[in-house]
């Protein structure tokens, strides 16, 4: 409830704000109610996302919003899609950091338009899951045993499981003891962020082969959803 509380809040407010004239594929807009760092040319970024995502995977997007969301910092993200929105912080590192965070949330919206395409054969599933049992055996062989091997067999996002990847085990340690089970170790995360990890590599990367690779169900999906139009 906290969070539709600040969504809200958010959009009541939105109502006074002046949206800026540019859009990127004619129909998305672009609301910056915060400043990048000066290394940082939003316009840069917006170019490049009109070349390399295809038109139709954004058709239920409605904007890109830029600025420090509550709902964002309280959940320590740097960009989340919601109802049609991207919301993107300000405060990142550099412009390929920026592009990665969008395209990983254009993913979502792509989940949105395109899931019975994606995930009905179960494929992706099927496949995820199998990566995730293979994740249990290495982490139990090196003592990690914070969480129940049930959860590994949870695709739905949770967030004792996140926690204890991201802060019990580190991603660095999993980078190095899982190279060849996901492309990122936040691809373990769950189900949706397995695809949108995957989705990230392939676009913003531009690393085929190597999803080709790790995840060929994603990215026998990813072909197959260029060919929609």
């Amino acid at each position: 409830m906290l969070m539709n509380k600040n969504y809200n809040r958010y959009f009541k407010a939105s109502t006074q704000i002046k949206l800026n004239e540019q859009t990127i594929f004619g129909t998305v807009n672009i609301v910056q109610q915060g400043e990048f760092p000066e290394n940082i040319n939003f316009n840069n970024i917006l170019k490049k996302l009109e070349i390399i995502v295809p038109e139709h995977f954004i058709q239920n997007l409605d904007g890109i919003y830029v600025g420090d969301y509550d709902f964002l910092l309280k959940r320590d993200l740097n960009a989340l899609y919601k109802d049609g929105v991207i919301y993107v912080m300000p405060e990142q590192d550099d412009e390929q950091d920026v592009y990665e965070d969008i395209v990983h949330e254009i993913a979502h919206c792509v989940e949105e338009t395109y899931g019975m395409d994606i995930y009905e054969d179960g494929k992706i599933e099927e496949e995820f899951l199998r990566k995730r049992r293979a994740l249990l055996d290495i982490l139990k062989a090196y003592g990690y045993n914070e969480v129940s091997d049930a959860a590994y067999g949870n695709t739905e996002y949770n967030k004792k499981f996140d926690e204890f990847l991201y802060l019990m085990v580190g991603y660095p340690t999993l980078t190095q003891l899982t190279p060849n089970l996901f492309v990122s170790p936040y691809g373990a995360t769950s189900l949706r962020e397995y695809f949108a990890n995957c989705f990230e590599e392939y676009f913003a990367r531009r690393q085929y082969d190597h999803v080709k690779k790790i995840s060929p169900a994603v990215f026998e999906k990813i072909e197959l959803l260029l060919g929609i139009n």
